[in-house]
C-alpha cells in the first residue's frame, strides 16, 4: 500500500466516510481492499436513490449495505451488492465471495456467524443474549428488545433475564410486602399503604401486600416486626432463620439432622435414630451411651450399656426400672438401710449386724456404740441422750 492511499484511508476514517468496525472487518478478511471500494470514487458518479438502511444505521448515498456495513461496491453499478453468502460459505477473495450475510463476518476465509446473534431481514443483527426479538411490522423487520418502560409510556416494566437460553424478557416482581406501582407511571416497587383506596385491589395481589401494614412510616418486609423504633428483624428459634419469600421461620438443619436444644445448633442423627426420608426418628427404647446406643432392658453406667439386673432392676416394657438397692436377696428402698442381708426399716440404723433405733438404744444411744451404762452410771436413753434412771423420759434426767 502506498503512502497516498493510506493517508486516503486515514482521512475517510476520521471524517465518518468508514466505520472503525468496517475497517476491523475487512482486516479480518485479509485485504484493505473493501476499505477503498467504500471511499468510492466521489458523489460525482453516485446515482440517486432512497437511504439504504444497513444495520440499524443509513448508508451514505452511493453506497449499499453489504454484511451489515456500508460499502460502495466497485466495479458493480453504484447500489448493487454482490449477493451475500450465509454463514458456512466461502468468503476468502481467492475462491469465493468476501460478502457475507447480514451477522455473519468473514473469518478465515469463512462466513461465521457470532454467537449469540440471528439476522432479521436483510440488514438487521438481533442479540438474543440481550433479549432481542426479530418483529415483522408494515415497515419491515426489527430488532426489538424488553419493554422496559412503564405502561403510562407505553412499557411493561420488563427486564431481561440472560440467565437462561435464550435470553426472556420478564416483568419485574416486586418482594411479597411491596407491589409494583399500580398507578402504571413508574416501575418501582411500592409499599401497600401507598396504595390509593381505588387501587387496593392490585395491593392484594401479592401473599404478603394485603398485611403490610406502615410501621412509623416504614413498611416492614416478611422477616421483619414492628417495633417501637420501626421495623426490625423477626426473631425466630434455634436452628431457624426467616425465610425473606414467605416470612415463616424455617429450619436450618439439613437432611437427617435435628436441632440440639442443648446447644441451640443442628446435629447429625446419632446411634440411637433411624433417618428414613431425611428426619431423625428415635429408635423406641433405645438411649444414647457413649459413642454407642443402650436397647431394651439395657441401662448406661459410667459409658457403656449393662443389662437391668434381675433382683433389684427389673425390666418393663423394655426399659430398667430400678426398685431398690440389692441386700443379701432383698431389694431396700431408698429410706431403707441394708443390713447384714436385711433391709433396715425406715427410722431404724444399722449398727454392726442389726438394726436399732438411736432415739431410744442405751447401747447405742444417738450413734452407733454410744453405751449409756458407762455414763454417769445412766441406764435410759431419751431421744439420743443418755440419762439416769426414770420411768419414763418425762422424769428423765441427762448425765451431767
Amino acid at each position: 500500500m502506498n503512502q497516498e492511499r493510506f493517508d486516503e484511508l486515514t482521512r475517510a476514517l476520521a471524517h465518518g466516510r468508514v466505520s472503525r468496525g468496517a475497517m476491523l472487518k475487512a482486516a479480518a478478511a485479509g485485504t484493505f481492499v473493501s476499505l477503498f471500494s467504500m471511499l468510492g470514487a466521489g458523489s460525482a458518479d453516485a446515482q440517486s436513490r432512497p437511504p439504504r438502511h444497513c444495520n440499524r444505521t443509513v448508508c451514505r448515498e452511493g453506497a449499499d449495505c453489504c454484511s451489515g456495513i456500508c460499502v460502495r461496491v466497485s466495479p458493480l453499478p453504484v447500489g448493487v451488492c454482490t449477493p451475500c453468502v450465509s454463514a458456512g460459505g466461502d468468503c476468502s477473495f481467492t475462491g469465493g465471495n468476501p460478502c457475507c450475510d447480514t451477522c455473519a463476518a468473514c473469518v478465515n476465509g469463512r462466513c461465521v456467524l457470532p454467537q449469540n446473534q440471528v439476522a432479521c431481514g436483510a440488514n438487521e443483527c438481533c442479540a438474543t443474549d440481550r433479549c432481542e426479538r426479530c418483529v415483522t411490522s408494515i415497515f419491515g423487520n426489527r430488532c426489538e428488545g424488553c419493554k422496559t418502560q412503564p405502561p403510562a409510556q407505553g412499557g411493561n416494566c420488563e427486564i431481561c433475564d440472560a440467565t437462561v437460553v435464550p435470553s426472556i424478557c420478564r416483568k419485574i416482581e416486586c418482594p411479597t410486602h411491596l407491589v409494583l406501582d399500580p398507578s402504571g407511571q413508574s416501575c418501582s416497587c411500592k409499599c401497600p399503604a401507598e396504595v390509593l383506596s381505588g387501587q387496593t385491589a392490585f395491593a392484594a395481589t401479592a401473599s404478603l401486600a394485603a398485611a403490610s401494614d406502615p410501621c412509623t412510616g416504614q413498611c416492614c418486609g416478611p422477616c421483619q416486626e414492628c417495633g417501637s423504633d420501626g421495623c426490625v428483624e423477626k426473631q425466630c428459634g434455634d436452628c431457624e432463620t426467616c425465610n425473606p419469600q414467605t416470612g415463616d421461620c424455617e429450619t436450618t438443619c439439613g437432611s437427617c439432622q435435628k436441632c440440639d436444644e442443648s446447644t441451640g445448633s443442628c446435629r447429625n442423627c446419632n446411634t440411637c435414630e433411624t433417618c428414613p426420608n431425611g428426619t431423625c426418628i428415635p429408635i423406641p427404647g433405645a438411649q444414647p451411651c457413649g459413642d454407642g446406643c443402650c436397647g431394651s432392658c439395657q441401662v448406661c453406667e459410667g459409658g457403656q450399656c449393662h443389662n437391668c439386673t434381675q433382683q433389684c432392676e427389673p425390666c418393663r416394657d423394655g426399659v430398667c426400672v430400678k426398685v431398690g438397692e440389692p441386700c443379701g436377696n432383698n431389694c431396700c428402698e431408698p429410706t431403707e438401710q441394708c443390713c447384714n442381708g436385711s433391709c433396715c426399716p425406715t427410722g431404724l440404723t444399722c449398727c454392726g449386724s442389726s438394726c436399732t433405733d438411736l432415739k431410744n438404744d442405751p447401747s447405742n444411744c444417738g450413734t452407733c456404740g454410744n453405751n449409756c451404762y458407762f455414763q454417769c452410771t445412766g441406764n435410759k436413753c431419751c431421744n439420743g441422750i443418755c440419762g439416769f434412771s426414770a420411768t419414763d423420759c418425762s422424769e428423765f434426767r441427762p448425765c451431767p
